[in-house]
């Protein structure tokens, strides 16, 4: 991990501290995506139900505007509520380069906590690196009562804690990111 990514991991658990979280950072084999979570026992490593698998997806509207969609195992992404949510344009998935200069992550890895790596004191417009990200979560994880995990900026290592501190979490996120953060 290089040193920007340690000073991250450590913003992302000083962030879990400051909002009073329990959390536990859980190494584990690497991993490219939920399925292979389940297929490498990850998910049971982690401590999760099948309710507290989360997702996340960076999508872009037709302007070039990221949303991060962070959603529960619920199936399908309803990408129409998500864009009312939101209120932007026609959504769809965000390309490798896209998701690189909007949250400085690849395929496979991105994560709630990728926010921390934007910054938007030059707000170009033609340039996705100045652009806030938006961050969509779903209703139903908010609700969710148990154990979930996010990626902590590797696919080898997932920060887990208790999605009742989910909205305290966005909260601090939003406050040090300049993020809006909306519920579909």
């Amino acid at each position: 991990m290089t040193a920007a990514g340690n000073s991250l991991r450590d913003r992302a658990l000083a962030l879990l501290d400051d909002a009073n979280v329990e959390y536990r950072v859980v190494r584990h084999p690497a991993i490219d995506n939920v399925q292979e979570g389940f297929d490498r026992g990850v998910v049971e490593l982690l401590g999760l139900e099948p309710g507290g698998i989360v997702r996340n997806l960076l999508v872009v509207d037709t302007h070039g505007n990221p949303v991060l969609i962070v959603t529960g195992d619920e199936g399908r992404v309803d990408l129409k509520a998500v864009k009312a949510a939101a209120g932007t344009t026609r959504l769809s998935f965000a390309s490798p380069e896209i998701m690189m200069s909007a949250l400085n992550t690849e395929l496979g890895r991105v994560s709630l906590f990728d926010v921390l790596t934007t910054t938007h004191d030059n707000n170009d417009a033609d340039s996705e690196e100045g652009r806030p990200v938006t961050v969509a979560v779903s209703a139903a994880l908010q609700r969710y009562a148990g154990a979930i995990a996010f990626p902590l900026f590797s696919n080898a290592e997932s920060i887990v804690f208790d999605a009742g501190h989910l909205v305290d979490v966005l909260q601090f996120l939003a406050e040090q990111c300049s993020i809006a953060v909306v519920t579909f």
